[in-house]
This record gives C-alpha cells, sequence and structure tokens, in this order.
C-alpha cells in the first residue's frame, strides 16, 4: 500500500467517524519498518498541519500490527482473500487477454457473498456530487467501476465436488496412457 492510499483510507476512516460523532484509529497490517515510516507520513502530515488537523476524528496517525496477533487484521485477510478477491477477480479480469481458468467456485462466491459486502462498504457524495469511499478500482484501460463487482446479474453457478469434477486434459492423457500401453502389448 503506497502513502497516497493510507491517506485515502484514513479520510474515507474520518468521514464515516464525524458521521457517527466518533473517534477511532487505524491498524494496519505491518510491512517493514521503513515502508511502514513512508506509508504513515502523509497522514502524519495531515494531522499536525499548522492550519489544523484534517482528520480531527481519526485519533491518531495509522498504528501498525501483525495479522497472526491481531484478530481484526485476521477478519480483513479472510475477507479479503476468500470472499471479495474470488468474486471481484471474476469480473474485473475478463477482457485482460489472461487466459487462466478460474473456479466455477469463484461465480458462487460473487452471486452469494459480494452483495452482501459491498453494503459493508461506506459510500459516500462529496460536495461535487462524485461518490467516494469504499473499494477503489483504477482501471484506465476499460474505464470498470469500482462497484462492478458488488453487482450481480449473472446467476450463481452451483460448487461441483472436488471428486465430481472432470479434467478433460487429465482424461485425455490417461486415453492416450492407454492406447500406447495396448499398442505396446501387439
Amino acid at each position: 500500500m503506497c502513502g497516497a492510499s493510507v491517506a485515502s483510507l484514513c479520510a474515507h476512516f474520518g468521514h464515516l467517524l464525524a458521521e457517527r460523532d466518533d473517534r477511532g484509529i487505524v491498524l494496519l497490517d505491518s510491512r517493514t519498518k521503513r515502508r511502514n515510516v513512508d506509508n504513515v507520513h502523509c497522514v502524519t502530515t495531515r494531522k499536525l498541519r499548522p492550519g489544523g488537523d484534517l482528520m480531527p476524528h481519526v485519533a491518531e496517525s495509522p498504528v501498525f500490527g501483525h495479522s497472526d496477533s491481531h484478530i481484526g487484521l485476521q477478519i480483513a485477510d479472510l475477507l479479503i482473500s476468500s470472499v471479495f478477491f474470488p468474486g471481484g477477480v471474476r469480473h474485473l479480469r475478463g477482457g485482460t487477454g489472461v487466459e487462466h481458468p478460474l473456479s466455477p467456485a469463484y461465480a458462487a462466491i460473487r452471486g452469494r457473498h459480494c452483495p452482501r459486502v459491498g453494503d459493508l462498504q461506506h459510500r459516500y457524495q462529496t460536495a461535487t456530487g462524485k461518490w467516494t469511499g469504499g473499494v477503489v478500482v483504477s482501471d484506465r484501460r476499460r474505464g470498470l467501476s469500482a462497484a462492478e463487482p458488488f453487482r450481480v446479474g449473472e446467476p450463481t453457478a452451483v460448487i461441483p465436488h472436488p471428486a465430481a469434477t472432470r479434467c478433460p486434459s487429465r482424461e485425455r492423457a490417461v486415453r492416450e496412457t492407454r492406447i500406447r500401453a495396448v499398442g505396446r502389448s501387439r
């Protein structure tokens, strides 16, 4: 995560806290000391600027922890890796030229969970009427919206049991092996 992203995250969190007339802190997954300092610097300068704190509801510049010792970070990791990534990658990778097949379970995850995860976002309109907050997607090539992974218009796929999933390449390899074995026995 870069400093500008951390500052944006803190600003949106500060907006949520202001709406609720509350205060809070941001806990980030720790990287290296150098990366942590770089990521928090732009927030610190916005909080300690001579003209006043730009994020008064965020009580402190972001603090860092390790995900193996903080339940909040573990929940965030679980949500991203098991719900948002499979649901979002199915939509966002389309048209990119990536030819790796995706698990049919990704469609089911997207249909079942992404709309509810989308409802958990803090989205709001700025004074100019622009929607902001929540998940951000930077797609200059195709211009996709960050809202797309949370919209579900396609039917939800059934997740097949792994033992019932056919693998055509494996079946072809077995068939070719049998043909070669039969050919040798003649």
